[in-house]
Protein backbone atom coordinates (compact mmCIF):
# COMPACT_ATOMS: atom_id res chain seq x y z
CA UNK A 1 0.00 0.00 0.00
CA UNK A 2 1.51 3.08 -0.81
CA UNK A 3 -0.33 6.98 0.43
CA UNK A 4 -1.18 8.44 -2.95
CA UNK A 5 -1.67 12.70 -3.54
CA UNK A 6 -5.07 13.81 -4.96
CA UNK A 7 -5.18 16.94 -6.78
CA UNK A 8 -8.62 17.82 -8.02
CA UNK A 9 -10.27 20.31 -9.71
CA UNK A 10 -11.73 23.01 -7.57
CA UNK A 11 -14.68 23.47 -10.16
CA UNK A 12 -17.09 21.82 -7.44
CA UNK A 13 -16.26 21.66 -3.94
CA UNK A 14 -17.37 17.98 -3.77
CA UNK A 15 -18.10 16.14 -6.58
CA UNK A 16 -14.48 15.69 -7.67
CA UNK A 17 -13.48 13.75 -4.80
CA UNK A 18 -16.54 12.25 -4.95
CA UNK A 19 -15.50 10.88 -8.16
CA UNK A 20 -12.62 9.51 -6.60
CA UNK A 21 -13.99 7.64 -4.28
CA UNK A 22 -16.68 6.03 -6.91
CA UNK A 23 -13.82 5.58 -9.34
CA UNK A 24 -11.83 3.12 -6.41
CA UNK A 25 -15.26 1.36 -5.61
CA UNK A 26 -15.86 1.10 -8.99
CA UNK A 27 -12.40 -0.69 -9.72
CA UNK A 28 -12.92 -2.60 -6.27
CA UNK A 29 -9.81 -1.61 -4.71
CA UNK A 30 -9.13 -0.96 -0.90
CA UNK A 31 -8.36 2.51 0.29
CA UNK A 32 -8.50 4.90 3.28
CA UNK A 33 -9.05 8.52 3.47
CA UNK A 34 -5.86 10.03 4.79
CA UNK A 35 -6.58 13.72 4.18
CA UNK A 36 -9.28 15.40 2.64
CA UNK A 37 -9.32 19.03 2.00
CA UNK A 38 -10.07 21.01 -0.53
CA UNK A 39 -8.72 20.29 -4.42
CA UNK A 40 -6.40 17.50 -2.66
CA UNK A 41 -6.49 14.03 -1.46
CA UNK A 42 -4.09 11.97 0.29
CA UNK A 43 -5.09 8.50 0.25
CA UNK A 44 -3.27 5.02 1.21
CA UNK A 45 -3.81 2.35 -1.09
CA UNK A 46 -2.38 -0.39 -4.11
CA UNK A 47 -0.47 1.39 -7.12
CA UNK A 48 -3.62 0.60 -9.06
CA UNK A 49 -5.53 2.67 -8.09
CA UNK A 50 -3.25 5.46 -10.01
CA UNK A 51 -4.07 4.35 -13.20
CA UNK A 52 -8.14 3.71 -12.66
CA UNK A 53 -8.05 7.04 -11.59
CA UNK A 54 -5.64 8.47 -14.01
CA UNK A 55 -8.28 6.16 -16.88
CA UNK A 56 -11.48 7.35 -15.35
CA UNK A 57 -11.75 10.50 -13.50
CA UNK A 58 -12.95 13.53 -15.50
CA UNK A 59 -11.77 15.97 -12.12
CA UNK A 60 -8.46 14.81 -11.29
CA UNK A 61 -5.39 17.04 -12.46
CA UNK A 62 -2.34 15.36 -10.73
CA UNK A 63 -1.41 12.27 -8.72
CA UNK A 64 1.80 11.60 -7.08
CA UNK A 65 3.44 9.25 -4.41
CA UNK A 66 3.83 10.77 -1.40
CA UNK A 67 7.52 11.44 0.07
CA UNK A 68 6.62 14.02 3.67
CA UNK A 69 4.30 16.44 4.84
CA UNK A 70 5.24 19.15 7.27
CA UNK A 71 5.12 23.21 8.05
CA UNK A 72 5.07 25.44 4.66
CA UNK A 73 8.58 26.85 5.63
CA UNK A 74 11.85 26.32 4.17
CA UNK A 75 13.62 24.86 7.45
CA UNK A 76 10.75 22.05 8.20
CA UNK A 77 10.55 20.68 3.81
CA UNK A 78 14.68 20.53 4.30
CA UNK A 79 14.48 18.88 7.63
CA UNK A 80 11.61 16.56 5.80
CA UNK A 81 13.51 15.96 2.25
CA UNK A 82 16.25 15.25 4.57
CA UNK A 83 14.97 12.31 6.70
CA UNK A 84 12.51 11.04 3.33
CA UNK A 85 12.85 8.03 2.01
CA UNK A 86 14.10 9.00 -1.52
CA UNK A 87 15.46 5.74 -2.96
CA UNK A 88 12.29 4.24 -2.29
CA UNK A 89 11.11 6.80 -5.16
CA UNK A 90 13.84 7.88 -7.48
CA UNK A 91 16.76 5.98 -8.94
CA UNK A 92 20.11 6.75 -7.70
CA UNK A 93 21.54 10.14 -9.80
CA UNK A 94 18.84 11.12 -11.91
CA UNK A 95 17.29 14.04 -12.20
CA UNK A 96 14.30 16.53 -11.14
CA UNK A 97 12.72 19.82 -11.02
CA UNK A 98 10.03 21.08 -8.52
CA UNK A 99 6.66 22.61 -8.76
CA UNK A 100 4.29 23.92 -5.56
CA UNK A 101 1.17 24.83 -5.83
CA UNK A 102 -0.95 27.29 -3.64
CA UNK A 103 -4.26 25.26 -2.80
CA UNK A 104 -4.94 27.47 0.22
CA UNK A 105 -5.33 31.00 -0.70
CA UNK A 106 -4.00 32.15 2.41
CA UNK A 107 -0.72 31.19 1.41
CA UNK A 108 0.88 33.65 -0.30
CA UNK A 109 4.49 34.34 -1.14
CA UNK A 110 5.99 30.49 -0.47
CA UNK A 111 5.83 29.07 -3.35
CA UNK A 112 9.17 30.26 -4.82
CA UNK A 113 11.32 29.80 -1.75
CA UNK A 114 9.77 26.28 -0.83
CA UNK A 115 10.53 25.15 -4.41
CA UNK A 116 14.38 26.28 -3.78
CA UNK A 117 14.53 24.72 -0.29
CA UNK A 118 12.94 21.48 -1.86
CA UNK A 119 15.43 21.52 -4.82
CA UNK A 120 18.68 22.05 -2.03
CA UNK A 121 17.37 19.23 0.07
CA UNK A 122 16.79 16.81 -2.91
CA UNK A 123 20.15 18.08 -4.45
CA UNK A 124 22.31 17.38 -1.16
CA UNK A 125 20.97 13.49 -1.72
CA UNK A 126 22.47 13.20 -4.78
CA UNK A 127 20.12 14.13 -7.59
CA UNK A 128 20.46 16.65 -10.23
CA UNK A 129 18.25 19.80 -11.27
CA UNK A 130 16.92 19.37 -14.56
CA UNK A 131 14.25 22.00 -15.74
CA UNK A 132 13.59 21.08 -19.35
CA UNK A 133 13.38 17.56 -19.59
CA UNK A 134 13.92 16.01 -15.73
CA UNK A 135 13.75 12.34 -15.09
CA UNK A 136 11.27 13.40 -11.87
CA UNK A 137 8.44 15.95 -11.35
CA UNK A 138 8.89 17.03 -7.54
CA UNK A 139 5.25 18.55 -6.36
CA UNK A 140 4.52 20.50 -3.56
CA UNK A 141 0.93 21.18 -2.52
CA UNK A 142 0.06 24.01 -0.03
CA UNK A 143 -2.69 23.47 1.77
CA UNK A 144 -3.90 24.87 5.54
CA UNK A 145 -0.52 25.68 6.99
CA UNK A 146 1.16 22.87 5.61
CA UNK A 147 3.11 21.39 2.77
CA UNK A 148 2.69 17.82 0.68
CA UNK A 149 5.50 16.55 -1.16
CA UNK A 150 5.50 13.87 -3.57
CA UNK A 151 6.78 12.55 -7.12
CA UNK A 152 4.58 13.24 -9.61
CA UNK A 153 3.20 10.11 -10.96
CA UNK A 154 0.63 11.81 -13.50
CA UNK A 155 -0.81 14.69 -14.63
CA UNK A 156 -4.27 14.73 -16.40
CA UNK A 157 -5.23 17.92 -19.15
CA UNK A 158 -8.76 18.51 -19.48
CA UNK A 159 -8.09 19.62 -23.01
CA UNK A 160 -6.26 16.05 -23.95
CA UNK A 161 -8.91 14.39 -22.17
CA UNK A 162 -12.16 15.95 -23.58
CA UNK A 163 -11.23 18.24 -26.39
CA UNK A 164 -12.38 15.73 -29.39
CA UNK A 165 -15.74 15.17 -27.58
CA UNK A 166 -16.49 18.49 -26.71
CA UNK A 167 -20.51 18.85 -27.94
CA UNK A 168 -19.35 20.89 -30.75
CA UNK A 169 -16.55 18.59 -31.93
CA UNK A 170 -18.98 15.76 -32.12
CA UNK A 171 -19.87 13.98 -35.44
CA UNK A 172 -23.97 15.18 -34.38
CA UNK A 173 -24.90 18.09 -32.28
CA UNK A 174 -27.46 19.88 -29.82
CA UNK A 175 -27.68 22.54 -27.66
CA UNK A 176 -28.80 20.80 -24.70
CA UNK A 177 -26.33 18.39 -24.99
CA UNK A 178 -24.11 17.58 -21.48
CA UNK A 179 -20.14 18.50 -22.26
CA UNK A 180 -18.15 15.26 -21.76
CA UNK A 181 -16.60 15.97 -18.12
CA UNK A 182 -19.77 16.27 -16.12
CA UNK A 183 -21.22 13.32 -18.00
CA UNK A 184 -18.37 10.67 -17.62
CA UNK A 185 -18.27 11.91 -13.64
CA UNK A 186 -21.91 11.10 -13.65
CA UNK A 187 -21.31 7.39 -15.64
CA UNK A 188 -18.45 7.11 -12.44
CA UNK A 189 -20.87 8.71 -9.70
CA UNK A 190 -22.82 5.50 -10.49
CA UNK A 191 -19.65 3.22 -10.11
CA UNK A 192 -20.41 1.65 -13.59
CA UNK A 193 -17.82 -1.46 -14.50
CA UNK A 194 -16.09 -2.27 -17.49
CA UNK A 195 -19.02 -4.77 -19.05
CA UNK A 196 -21.70 -3.16 -17.36
CA UNK A 197 -25.37 -2.98 -18.98
CA UNK A 198 -25.49 0.90 -18.54
CA UNK A 199 -29.10 2.76 -19.88
CA UNK A 200 -29.37 6.02 -20.44
CA UNK A 201 -33.53 7.00 -20.40
CA UNK A 202 -33.14 10.15 -22.04
CA UNK A 203 -30.22 9.51 -24.34
CA UNK A 204 -30.47 12.32 -27.01
CA UNK A 205 -27.29 12.66 -29.14
CA UNK A 206 -25.27 10.28 -27.20
CA UNK A 207 -23.13 12.22 -24.23
CA UNK A 208 -23.66 9.97 -21.23
CA UNK A 209 -23.53 6.83 -23.89
CA UNK A 210 -20.09 8.09 -25.09
CA UNK A 211 -18.20 8.12 -21.85
CA UNK A 212 -20.12 4.91 -20.60
CA UNK A 213 -18.86 3.26 -23.81
CA UNK A 214 -15.15 4.82 -23.27
CA UNK A 215 -14.89 3.14 -20.07
CA UNK A 216 -16.20 -0.72 -21.42
CA UNK A 217 -19.74 -0.32 -20.70
CA UNK A 218 -22.25 -2.45 -22.71
CA UNK A 219 -24.77 0.95 -23.55
CA UNK A 220 -27.86 1.12 -24.22
CA UNK A 221 -29.65 4.49 -25.14
CA UNK A 222 -33.62 5.15 -25.01
CA UNK A 223 -35.19 8.22 -26.57
CA UNK A 224 -38.31 9.23 -28.32
CA UNK A 225 -36.91 11.40 -30.92
CA UNK A 226 -35.59 9.25 -33.66
CA UNK A 227 -33.31 11.71 -35.17
CA UNK A 228 -31.80 12.40 -31.70
CA UNK A 229 -31.14 8.57 -31.72
CA UNK A 230 -29.89 8.78 -35.06
CA UNK A 231 -27.37 11.38 -33.92
CA UNK A 232 -26.58 9.13 -30.86
CA UNK A 233 -25.28 6.37 -33.21
CA UNK A 234 -23.59 9.10 -36.01
CA UNK A 235 -21.70 10.05 -32.57
CA UNK A 236 -20.99 6.47 -31.14
CA UNK A 237 -20.04 5.33 -34.50
CA UNK A 238 -17.92 8.08 -35.17
CA UNK A 239 -15.85 7.77 -31.98
CA UNK A 240 -15.45 3.93 -33.06
CA UNK A 241 -17.35 2.70 -30.35
CA UNK A 242 -19.93 -0.12 -29.84
CA UNK A 243 -23.23 0.27 -28.25
CA UNK A 244 -25.62 -2.93 -27.62
CA UNK A 245 -29.12 -0.63 -28.62
CA UNK A 246 -30.51 2.39 -29.42
CA UNK A 247 -34.33 2.02 -29.40
CA UNK A 248 -37.05 4.63 -29.45
CA UNK A 249 -39.34 4.76 -26.45
CA UNK A 250 -41.11 6.35 -24.00
CA UNK A 251 -39.02 6.19 -20.74
CA UNK A 252 -41.93 5.91 -18.40
CA UNK A 253 -42.16 2.12 -19.68
CA UNK A 254 -38.70 1.47 -20.37
CA UNK A 255 -38.68 -2.12 -22.64
CA UNK A 256 -35.70 -3.45 -21.19
CA UNK A 257 -34.82 -5.56 -18.16
CA UNK A 258 -31.37 -6.98 -16.16
CA UNK A 259 -29.88 -3.44 -16.57
CA UNK A 260 -26.85 -2.99 -14.14
CA UNK A 261 -26.55 1.05 -13.92
CA UNK A 262 -28.82 3.91 -14.86
CA UNK A 263 -27.31 7.10 -16.02
CA UNK A 264 -29.57 9.78 -17.31
CA UNK A 265 -30.16 13.48 -17.38
CA UNK A 266 -33.97 13.96 -18.02
CA UNK A 267 -34.95 17.16 -20.03
CA UNK A 268 -36.42 19.74 -17.86
CA UNK A 269 -38.87 21.94 -20.64
CA UNK A 270 -35.80 24.56 -21.33
CA UNK A 271 -33.46 23.46 -23.80
CA UNK A 272 -34.42 20.28 -24.21
CA UNK A 273 -38.46 19.20 -24.84
CA UNK A 274 -40.21 17.04 -22.35
CA UNK A 275 -43.25 16.73 -25.44
CA UNK A 276 -45.78 18.12 -23.58
CA UNK A 277 -45.54 16.46 -20.37
CA UNK A 278 -45.51 17.81 -17.16
CA UNK A 279 -41.45 17.89 -16.28
CA UNK A 280 -42.07 17.19 -12.86
CA UNK A 281 -44.53 14.69 -13.52
CA UNK A 282 -42.11 13.13 -16.07
CA UNK A 283 -39.34 12.62 -13.34
CA UNK A 284 -41.70 10.93 -10.95
CA UNK A 285 -42.56 8.46 -13.59
CA UNK A 286 -39.27 7.87 -14.86
CA UNK A 287 -38.31 7.04 -11.62
CA UNK A 288 -40.86 4.64 -11.43
CA UNK A 289 -39.66 2.95 -14.73
CA UNK A 290 -36.36 2.94 -13.38
CA UNK A 291 -36.73 1.29 -10.69
CA UNK A 292 -38.56 -1.65 -12.58
CA UNK A 293 -35.65 -2.51 -14.89
CA UNK A 294 -32.73 -1.52 -13.22
CA UNK A 295 -30.80 -5.11 -11.39
CA UNK A 296 -31.54 -5.11 -7.37
CA UNK A 297 -28.34 -3.51 -5.85
CA UNK A 298 -27.93 -1.54 -9.12
CA UNK A 299 -27.39 2.47 -8.97
CA UNK A 300 -29.58 5.15 -10.51
CA UNK A 301 -27.22 8.57 -11.27
CA UNK A 302 -29.43 11.22 -12.52
CA UNK A 303 -29.85 15.63 -12.70
CA UNK A 304 -32.31 17.41 -11.69
CA UNK A 305 -33.37 21.40 -10.93
CA UNK A 306 -33.35 21.31 -7.85
CA UNK A 307 -36.71 22.72 -7.39
CA UNK A 308 -38.49 20.12 -8.51
CA UNK A 309 -37.61 18.42 -5.24
CA UNK A 310 -36.62 14.95 -6.92
CA UNK A 311 -35.19 13.32 -3.19
CA UNK A 312 -38.94 13.28 -2.15
CA UNK A 313 -39.64 11.16 -5.84
CA UNK A 314 -36.73 8.76 -5.29
CA UNK A 315 -37.61 8.01 -1.95
CA UNK A 316 -41.30 7.21 -2.82
CA UNK A 317 -40.90 4.57 -5.71
CA UNK A 318 -37.99 2.62 -3.10
CA UNK A 319 -34.45 3.78 -4.20
CA UNK A 320 -32.17 4.57 -1.52
CA UNK A 321 -30.40 8.14 -2.14
CA UNK A 322 -26.61 7.48 -1.48
CA UNK A 323 -25.53 10.78 -2.12
CA UNK A 324 -26.77 14.34 -3.37
CA UNK A 325 -24.86 17.52 -4.72
CA UNK A 326 -25.61 20.59 -6.12
CA UNK A 327 -24.52 22.46 -8.81
CA UNK A 328 -25.32 26.14 -9.79
CA UNK A 329 -25.40 26.33 -14.09
CA UNK A 330 -26.11 29.67 -14.27
CA UNK A 331 -28.61 32.36 -12.88
CA UNK A 332 -31.94 30.78 -13.68
CA UNK A 333 -30.96 26.72 -13.18
CA UNK A 334 -29.17 25.25 -9.95
CA UNK A 335 -29.34 21.69 -10.69
CA UNK A 336 -28.95 18.32 -7.82
CA UNK A 337 -27.06 15.13 -8.77
CA UNK A 338 -28.52 12.21 -7.52
CA UNK A 339 -26.61 8.96 -6.58
CA UNK A 340 -29.25 6.28 -5.50
CA UNK A 341 -29.67 2.17 -5.63
CA UNK A 342 -32.02 0.04 -5.59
Amino acid sequence: MKRILIRVSGWHPSLPKAEVKAVLEAEGLVYDVILDSRMLMMIEADEASIKALERRCSYVRRIALWIASCRADPSSVMDAISKADLPSFMEPNRSFKVYAERIDPSMRGLRKRLEEAIGDAIRRRGFRVDLENPDYNIVCFLDSGLAHIGVQVSRIRFRELFLDRLPTRRPAVHPSTLQPDIARCLVNLSRARAGDRLLDLFCGVGGILIEAAILGCRVVGLDMDLEMLRRAEANLQGYGLVFEGLVRGDARKPPFSNIDRIVTDPPYGRASSTKGVNPVKLIEDFLQGAYDVVNRGGYLCFMSPVEFDASKLVEDTGFTILERYTQKVHGNLTREILVCRR
